[in-house]
């Protein structure tokens, strides 16, 4: 309070009054004795100010549609008056709707190692649709696919309209589809028997390098809004499921195959026959990283990257990059055999994970948010059920009046909506609007009169402009009083008539000021070597730093930690009376846990101590002698946390807890009894009798089915063995060739001894 009403006493003006602090007025009125500057309750208290010149924050308009099947966040925008440094907040309240509409655009990889994926895809589409069904059931399903750029080294020119022939050396052979970059198959639709049907009627195709051209489809995907009838981004979620078992080419990839010109982010689709295509796959390089955040975030599409194992680690650094846009990432089986199960847990992640993101400008505003949800993140809440709203605090604190007047910027939360802010900077007085008295008695009629102050005319000076340019012979008045310093106006100025009137710097952003021209903005210590480390740190305001709320120290070096410690604070107490504040989290004392280290969890006894007078109070059980001696501060509630529970002689639990949790209480803290007990019913039950005699007999039978089993085991296995031992005696067996000794030729010959044929 007091260093900041030094800061507002040395200005002269009302815009510099304005421009030194959100706490700083200006009082206009003629002949105010004090100084013009200063804080609120010191110009209206003893100082009787009338006229306070320096607008506050307002809050211009509101556009607040209510809830609905299309509206999950209200306000939808909000329009504000700002004057630099005073904070102003406003309220931001979501709440997910019932089957709020959604759009689900299924971009596949078609390259041949992803034949299997696709096969199991062909039998999966009214799986995906029945899952979905069960969050919402306003769905549409929509199939593209894509592959690579078809040029040289993506892939092998010479075979792009039959890619696949390199598999077929090995043996693997099957129908292919000439190379392609991008193409749409299947429109937006409702019926998930057309999806499959599409999608069975695709073939695989292929390419040469491993990287694949996916983010060239994600893009036309992302950027082609009524092409590809995507509905309107503020009427249904935009949800991309990117499947891949490849790592992306990415811009700059291009120039590899001589492909220069930048990807312009911009929908090239041409129908061809039955698909429409991306057509200037061979003409621009791949999307970079960033665009294609920018594209996603403009158009408002969520992308769930669905890949396997093997590059779930760089597309998991992707989705960290495009978390501004809602992004999920799952890991995806070698075959696709869990894809229904990742689409339908990511969605489900997506559908109640409520995330507020900014794109203000942050060397004008800070904006700072805090949830109703017991969340780490303040800007997040997880978990949000389907019509269970939630709100957030969202604090808005401008910078500075140096760039344009009126400024605007989109609060986001992926999925669901967004805000519109707009600003109006408030950058000067209103009593500085006006022209002024001229020639005003106030200023012995050779000056205006503006905002309590005299404006002289040229060769006069002075507070009341009665003074002339022989008057600048007393110096007196322009050195700083009781000061070591006996310089005239700190040797940083001249004395005119009494005022100091600064020397000008050449440095156009180099001031200096005050009454006695002891203040500059450029003699402060540096971090970094900039500057009071900078204008993201702090700014340089009369030799010490004004440090940004994020910041602290005599060069805005070091992190503040006393903003972050208003996150430990629960009913001004700090960490709850039972830890530290580390910076912003509390780290609690042992025994204790929770946000806010509210929770007792080595309290074994308080519970105990109490529950005969429970029981007494309550529920008028127990002994006479013990109930006498009970006092406590009961309030019966219809539910309440198992905290406390223990079983009476109904056979019954008595549930009870401590109000707020709180287990440090004292002699009056209210006991929170559970209305009904939890009484246990045990109920007689006669024995199976037919279970148990068909178990029996099934039994039995089993027993005798396994046994003839093993009999027939046993059984082939010996004839095996008889069989090759008979082959192997058979083999050892050696036979003499030659003819049976008994046997007669029917032909037999004889020699005449008397024939002479030979003589």
């Amino acid at each position: 309070f007091i260093l900041e009403g030094k800061k507002c006493k040395e200005r002269s003006t009302c815009s510099e009054c304005m421009l030194a602090s959100g706490e700083c007025y200006w009082c206009a009125d003629p002949g105010f004795p004090y100084d013009r500057c200063n804080l609120k309750p010191i110009l209206q208290g003893d100082q009787n100010c009338k006229l306070i010149s320096i607008e506050d924050n307002k809050v211009v308009s509101e556009v607040n549609k209510e809830f609905s099947s299309t509206i999950q966040v209200v306000p939808q925008e909000v329009s504000f008056k700002l004057r630099p440094f005073q904070s102003q907040q406003f309220k931001i309240s979501v709440k997910p709707a019932r089957d709020y509409p959604v759009q689900l655009y299924y971009l596949m990889d078609m390259s041949k190692s992803m034949e299997d994926d696709q096969e199991k895809l062909k039998s999966l589409g009214k799986k995906i649709a029945e899952e979905i069904n069960k969050i919402t059931k306003n769905y549409q399903l929509a199939f593209g696919s894509f592959v690579d750029k078809t040029v040289s080294p993506f892939t092998q020119v010479d075979i792009i309209n039959h890619p696949c022939d390199l598999d077929e050396k090995f043996g693997k052979k099957g129908p292919c589809d000439p190379t392609f970059g991008y193409r749409h198959n299947f429109n937006f639709d409702s019926n998930a028997t057309k999806f499959e049907e599409a999608v069975a009627q695709q073939k695989i195709s292929g390419n040469l390098d491993t990287p694949e051209g996916g983010f060239d489809g994600l893009m036309q995907v992302s950027v082609c809004d009524t092409i590809l009838g995507w509905k309107n981004m503020d009427q249904a979620r935009r949800i991309v499921i990117f499947v891949t078992d490849a790592s992306p080419h990415i811009a700059g990839d291009g120039k590899i195959g001589g492909i220069t010109a930048p990807n312009d982010g911009l929908c090239h689709l041409l129908d061809k026959d039955t698909y429409k295509i991306y057509d200037k796959s061979n003409e621009m390089d791949y999307p970079s990283i960033s665009q294609l955040k920018v594209k996603m975030k403009q158009n408002k599409v969520v992308p769930i990257l669905a890949v396997t194992s093997d590059v779930f680690p760089v597309y998991q650094k992707l989705a960290e990059q495009w978390k501004d846009t809602g992004a999920a990432i799952g890991k995806l089986e070698f075959d696709s055999s869990n894809i229904v199960d990742l689409i339908r847990d990511s969605y489900k992640k997506i559908a109640t994970t409520v995330r507020l993101i900014d794109d203000s400008n942050r060397d004008r505003f800070t904006v700072r948010y805090k949830g109703s949800c017991s969340s780490p993140v303040d800007n997040e809440c997880q978990n949000v059920q389907i019509e269970n709203q939630v709100d957030f605090t969202v604090t808005i604190t401008a910078l500075d009046c140096k760039s344009a007047k009126n400024d605007s910027f989109k609060i986001t939360i992926p999925g669901f909506g967004d805000v519109k802010v707009n600003i109006e900077m408030i950058c000067d007085c209103p009593c500085e609007r006006d022209a002024g008295i001229p020639n005003a008695d106030i200023c012995n009629k050779n000056g205006t009169s503006k905002c309590g102050i005299c404006y002289c005319n040229p060769g006069r000076y002075g507070v009341n402009c009665d003074c002339d340019n022989k008057a600048q012979a007393d110096t007196s008045l322009c050195k700083i009083a009781n000061s070591t310093d006996d310089r005239v106006c700190s040797g940083f100025g001249i004395c005119v008539c009494g005022q100091c009137e600064c020397i000008k710097r050449s440095a156009p952003d180099e001031r200096i000021y005050g009454k006695y021209c002891q203040c500059n903005n450029f003699g402060c210590d540096r971090y970094q070597g900039k500057i009071c480390g900078g204008p993201e740190r702090g700014v340089c305001d009369c030799q010490e730093c004004k440090c940004k709320e994020a910041f602290q120290g005599a060069n805005c070096g070091a992190i503040n930690c006393t903003i972050g410690a208003i996150n430990c604070r629960k009913d001004n107490q700090v960490c709850s009376n039972n830890g530290v504040c580390a910076c912003d989290t509390c780290v609690c004392s042992f025994g204790y846990k929770g946000k806010y280290c509210e929770n007792c969890v080595s309290c074994p006894g308080k519970c105990a101590n109490v529950k005969d007078c429970v029981f007494c109070q309550a529920f008028k059980k127990g002994k006479d002698e013990v109930c006498s001696k009970c006092n406590l501060n009961i309030r019966i509630v219809n539910k309440t946390e198992e905290k406390c529970s223990y079983l009476d002689d109904d056979n019954c639990y008595v549930i009870f807890s401590f109000e707020d949790n709180e287990f440090a209480g004292t002699s009056n803290e209210t006991i929170l009894v559970q209305k009904e007990r939890k009484c246990i019913v045990i109920v007689p039950t006669d024995p199976p009798i037919l279970a148990i005699v068909l178990g029996t007999i099934g039994g039995i039978v089993l027993l005798g089915l396994i046994l003839l089993l093993l009999w027939k085991l046993l059984i082939t296995a010996y004839d095996n063995y008889e069989y090759q031992r008979f082959e192997r005696e058979r083999m050892k067996s050696q036979w003499e060739n030659a003819e049976n000794p008994i046997y007669k030729p029917s032909k037999q010959q004889f020699q005449n001894p008397t024939y002479a044929g030979n003589n």
